[in-house]
């Protein structure tokens, strides 16, 4: 997105059009909304003036036409704040704040609420040299400001952890590391806090019940772990917990029972992560069973947050692809800000957010998040010449 003002005493005749990027969360009784960017940043609300010139702009209109009906200063406000946008840039990609990176696909747990339970990928490991590239390009991009090591792996137990939190710590980047804790020994994480490059740890907790964290996770670690988490909780790190949660009775009990052994160690609620089914893949308890058909898509932050890599140095979606399926590049096509305003890419940003019908198949039609965000309107809404029969599905980006 343009980064810098548009000056509309200049660009009188500019064409703009509503963003696809934001949803509106609240309408006030006095015409005022609060709009939400998707791809990240603060909430702004608009006076009731703005709203009727976001409104006009659902198909787009030329500046000085907007100016013949509106004051200039809720004109100027929209476009400075890019709600509004010039209609050639109206695809372009946000900015992003992280780059998660594939740097293996081995996890050493197997858990019921993961895909690799019953679909493990192939045992692979990202070469140095892709990921020494990946680490300089995101860098290089002004909004990346930290990347993540994993993708339904385990990034404590990679043979190059430690190299590669050597390379990362000569960047600006930082970490937020998400783990089962099980390899995050002392050593490691007396290594994190010399080097200094820890944003966050998010541990996967997924019960203090020794013998139902075996049936969750397939393995027996639990003490190893448990000791882990309270080593890192002593060394003061800032740390998060990943608790999965189906909203049952069992998940209740749960998160009490963790809040019992941890809350006092921290600051801040401990809060439940409700589950996903990774785009359908799961069929067990954590089964969704989402299929948003015959519809344009709503829109989704997750494509708009961060860069997902995978191991090979394949662009894809965001994290619910498990298989990697919706591809838009390679991290070797160029800069960041190169691949993510790529003609493919702009083509999955316009099925994801209504710009044209997505197809059949899409891996967003199953998507509880993308299910989540059709509760909100949106400042966008597919314009009068997207109008095809949604029922005539192209058949890929």
């Amino acid at each position: 997105m343009p980064k810098n003002p548009v000056y509309l005493s200049v660009e009188v005749d500019l064409l703009v059009q509503a963003s696809p990027y934001f949803v509106i969360g609240k309408t006030y009784s006095d015409g005022a909304s609060l709009l939400f960017n998707m791809g990240g940043g603060s909430a702004i609300r608009f006076n009731a003036e703005a709203m009727k010139v976001l409104s006009k702009c659902q198909t787009p209109r030329s500046v000085s036409q907007l100016r013949e009906e509106y004051d200039s200063d809720s004109i100027e406000l929209l476009i400075n704040a890019q709600v509004i946008v010039k209609c050639e840039q109206i695809w372009d990609w946000h900015a992003i704040g992280r780059v998660e990176i594939e740097i293996g696909t081995y996890c050493n747990w197997s858990c019921e609420f993961c895909p690799n339970r019953e679909n493990a990928k192939p045992r692979k490991s990202m070469a140095m040299d892709l990921f020494e590239m990946i680490i300089a390009k995101a860098a290089r991009h002004s909004s990346i400001q930290a990347v993540t090591f994993h993708s339904y792996n385990e990034p404590t137990v990679d043979k190059d952890f430690e190299t590669r939190i050597e390379l990362l710590a000569k960047s600006r980047l930082k970490l937020d590391l998400y783990t089962n804790g099980s390899g995050l020994t002392k050593t490691k994480l007396q290594m994190l806090h010399d080097k200094g490059v820890l944003r966050t740890i998010v541990f996967n907790i997924p019960t203090v019940d020794e013998n139902r964290f075996e049936q969750i996770t397939g393995v027996r670690t639990y003490r190893q772990s448990m000791q882990n988490i309270d080593d890192a909780l002593n060394m003061g790190f800032n740390i998060q917990f990943a608790i999965i949660s189906t909203g049952d009775e069992e998940s209740e009990r749960n998160l009490e029972q963790i809040r019992n052994r941890f809350g006092g160690r921290f600051k801040q609620e401990i809060t439940p992560w409700p589950t996903t089914d990774r785009a359908g893949l799961l069929t067990n308890k954590y089964a969704q069973m989402i299929d948003i058909t015959n519809s344009y898509l709503h829109g989704c932050y997750l494509p708009l947050f961060q860069l997902n890599v995978g191991v090979d140095g394949n662009c894809f979606i965001c994290c619910e692809d498990f298989y990697q399926k919706e591809t838009f590049g390679h991290i070797r096509d160029g800069e960041i800000d190169e691949i993510l305003n790529s003609e493919r890419a702009r083509t999955m940003r316009r099925h994801i957010f209504g710009g044209a019908c997505a197809p059949k198949d899409f891996i967003c039609r199953r998507c509880k998040e993308m299910k989540r965000f059709s509760q909100y309107p949106r400042s966008f809404r597919p314009s009068e010449q997207m109008a095809e029969s949604v029922g005539a599905y192209p058949s890929t980006i």
